[in-house]
């Protein structure tokens, strides 16, 4: 919806344009289109879009930039938490390294499904020579590794998990105050910018059926009550049997008030009735 504001503003014409016609160009003026575009340049800067996926590491909402989000202070105050409880995350990692003496070691993770994973392992080989703590708690095992958690790595996970929880709550309502932001500055505009070009795709498509052989622009006597067609086509019947090859037969109409010239009657019914 913000990138087809933004593209309204490529629909314009120049004030001195004397080929557009009138009513087209009060259609394009009534767009606003400039306006519109720059209200939504300014919401879609706030978020993430498919091309910006180098910034979704730093997001912690995954749908506002980085650059949005340090301007919301709920979503700022929980990035704040999340650093902390990651921070104590890895202090914990650099007190295991040191007491097994492996400084490279590194947290792996175990997925357990198809969107389950336990995190902050600790993974050892199965021939890990060196004494492991008796009060870790063994995971699982495989016939190369073995995983482990201890009671500090799930104490501070714990907090981790309970900040990505409230950042998802937060980030949700977050999003639909947005949302109400955008419904209460484009909605109107929006609206109406849609039933105009509406209109201007029913004069463009009229234009380009006007192109087709055999059609002319219709005349309206005032004060005629006449009906007068020569060589009348029906638009879709007429392009479908040309298209295929066989011919269609035009038709003459002519229909007026005046019944000592020329009468009609109007058949009515439901359809297959016979008429």
């Amino acid at each position: 919806l913000l990138q087809f504001g933004e593209k309204l503003s490529q629909i314009r014409i120049s004030s001195g344009d004397k080929h557009v016609p009138t009513l087209l160009g009060e259609w394009i003026r009534s767009l606003n289109g400039e306006d519109i575009a720059s209200v939504c340049s300014t919401f879609a800067s706030k978020l993430l879009t498919d091309d910006s996926n180098t910034s979704l590491e730093g997001s912690l909402s995954s749908i506002f930039t980085p650059e949005a989000e340090a301007g919301i202070p709920e979503l700022r105050h929980l990035a704040e938490q999340q650093n902390s409880a990651r921070a104590k995350i890895q202090a914990v990692l650099d007190s295991i390294r040191t007491e097994i003496r492996m400084p490279l070691l590194q947290y792996s993770s175990l997925r357990t499904g198809a969107t389950s994973v336990v995190e902050h392992l600790i993974e050892l080989p199965v021939n890990f020579s060196k004494p492991i703590p008796s009060n870790w708690i063994k995971v699982s095992n495989t016939k190369s590794v073995m995983r482990f958690h201890t009671h500090e790595i799930l104490r501070v996970q714990q907090e981790l998990y309970s900040v990505r929880d409230e950042i998802k709550l937060t980030a949700d309502r977050v999003w639909q105050k947005f949302i109400l932001e955008v419904k209460e500055k484009l909605h109107v505009a929006l609206r109406s910018s849609v039933l105009y070009l509406g209109k201007i795709d029913a004069i463009l498509s009229l234009s380009e059926v006007a192109k087709y052989p055999n059609y002319c622009l219709p005349e309206y006597p005032e004060g005629s009550n006449t009906v007068d067609i020569r060589d009348g086509r029906h638009p879709v019947l007429s392009r479908i049997l040309e298209d295929q090859g066989e011919a269609f037969v035009p038709n003459d109409i002519n229909l007026s008030r005046n019944f000592q010239e020329r009468s009609c009657q109007v058949l009515t019914g439901p359809n297959m009735g016979g008429k």
